[in-house]
C-alpha cells in the first residue's frame, strides 16, 4: 500500500504521519528518510533509491520530501529501478508513506500506484483533512473526497520537532465574514418591518378625534376626479361611444333612466317613448296595452325646471310633427275588457 500525504509547508503533513506511526504495529521494521528529529524508534534510510536492496520484507518505509528523490520525468524515459520495484512492493509486504507538497512534483508512475491520498490544508477557519482512495493530481478540488476537521495531535507534536510546527501562519479573515452579521441584521430588520406594516392598519384610516373638518375634506377628495395622462385611458370601450373611455369614469355618473312616458298606436304601428323623447323598446302588445291603460309609475319625477321638459308635461305625451312620419289613421276602439276614457288615448291627434 502506498499512502501519499500532501499539503503546503506548515499545514501539518509530517505531524499527520507521526500520528499514524504512533498507532502502527511496532513489530514491523520502520525505515524513515527525511525526518532527522523523529522521536520514535526507527532505522534511518539514507538513500530511498536503495530501498529494494535494503528494506526487509514487511517493512514500513516513510519518505519525507519524496520529490527530492523521484522527480517527474519524461514518458520516453524508462523509470528507475526504485520506481519499477514499487510495482511489486506488495509481494514483499512492504508499505510506503510518501510526503510532498503536491502530487505533480513526483514521478507519474508513483501517482498511478497510490491507493490512499491524504491532503491537509489550513485556512482562517482552521485545519482540514481530505482523503481519497487514489491520487488526486489537483487536491485543491475537494468535492469528491472525505473532508473532516484536523487538529494537530499533541502526542505527535511531542514526538517530532520542527520549526514549521511552532510557526503559526497569519490568515486574513475575508471581508465577507465581517459583512455577514450586518447582512443578517438587515434581513431580520426588513422582515420585522414588513410584518409590522402588514399587521398595522393604514395611516389613512386613522382620523384624529380633534380634527372636525377631516370628514368634510375627505368627502371633497373622494369627489375630485383623478387625472389621467395615459393615452390608453382615452380609448373608448365602445368605439361609437367616446364617453365610454376609462378617463371619464370618475365624472360619468348616471342621473336618469329610460322610463316609459307614453305610447302612440295606429292600425299598423305602435311606438313608445321615454320622458326624453327617445324610443322605448316595447313589444307591440305591451305598447297597445299602454295606449289604453295607464299604470302607476313609481320612478316618475316631476322636472324641477319646466323649461327643460322634453316630452312629459301634465301627464300627457306631446310630440312634434317632425318626430314621426305623417300618416292618417282611424282611432282604434279599445276592447270592452279595458278601462274606458284613457287620458293618453284621448289626447292623441287624428293626424300625425
Amino acid at each position: 500500500m502506498i499512502t501519499l500525504i500532501t499539503g503546503a509547508p506548515g499545514a501539518g503533513k509530517t505531524v499527520q504521519v507521526v500520528a499514524e506511526l504512533l498507532q502502527r504495529d511496532t513489530s514491523r521494521p520502520l525505515l524513515v528518510a527525511g525526518i532527522p528529529t523523529l522521536g520514535i524508534p526507527h532505522e534511518v534510510l539514507a538513500d530511498p533509491l536503495d530501498w529494494p536492496a535494503i528494506a526487509p520484507d514487511g517493512a514500513l518505509i516513510v519518505v519525507d520530501e519524496c520529490q527530492s528523490y523521484w522527480r517527474p520525468r519524461s514518458s520516453s524515459m524508462n523509470p528507475p529501478l526504485s520506481i519499477q520495484a514499487l510495482e511489486t512492493h506488495r509481494h514483499r509486504g512492504i508499505d510506503f508513506i510518501l510526503i510532498t507538497q503536491s502530487p505533480m512534483l513526483i514521478d507519474p508512475n508513483i501517482r498511478r500506484l497510490v491507493t490512499r491520498h491524504v491532503h491537509v490544508h489550513q485556512t482562517f477557519a482552521g485545519r482540514w483533512r481530505t482523503e481519497w482512495a487514489e491520487c488526486q493530481n489537483d487536491p485543491s478540488r475537494l468535492g469528491s473526497g472525505i473532508r473532516s476537521r484536523y487538529v494537530l495531535p499533541k502526542a505527535a507534536m511531542s514526538a517530532y520537532k520542527s520549526a514549521e510546527i511552532h510557526h503559526k501562519p497569519n490568515f486574513k479573515i475575508p471581508l465577507q465574514l465581517y459583512l455577514l452579521p450586518v447582512l443578517l441584521l438587515a434581513v431580520v430588520g426588513g422582515a420585522w418591518y414588513a410584518y409590522s406594516r402588514i399587521k398595522s392598519p393604514p395611516a389613512a384610516d386613522v382620523v384624529p378625534a380633534s380634527s372636525s373638518v377631516a370628514p368634510e375634506s375627505a368627502d371633497i377628495d373622494q369627489h375630485q376626479p383623478k387625472r389621467s395622462t395615459l393615452p390608453a385611458d382615452f380609448e373608448p370601450r365602445v368605439k361609437t361611444r367616446p364617453e365610454s373611455a376609462p378617463a371619464y369614469d370618475e365624472i360619468r355618473i348616471v342621473a336618469a333612466m329610460p322610463n316609459l312616458a307614453g305610447c302612440i298606436a295606429s292600425k299598423t304601428r305602435c311606438v313608445c317613448y321615454t320622458h326624453q323623447g327617445t324610443p322605448y323598446p316595447a313589444a307591440d302588445s305591451i305598447c297597445r296595452y299602454r295606449v289604453f291603460t295607464r299604470d302607476f309609475d313609481p320612478y316618475y319625477r316631476k322636472p324641477e325646471n319646466t323649461k327643460d321638459k322634453d316630452v312629459a308635461s301634465n301627464n300627457k305625451v306631446k310630440l312634434s310633427p317632425s318626430s314621426v312620419d305623417s300618416f292618417e289613421y282611424p282611432i282604434p276602439e279599445a276592447p270592452a275588457s279595458w278601462p274606458k276614457g284613457n287620458p293618453q288615448f284621448q289626447t292623441l291627434p287624428q293626424k300625425l
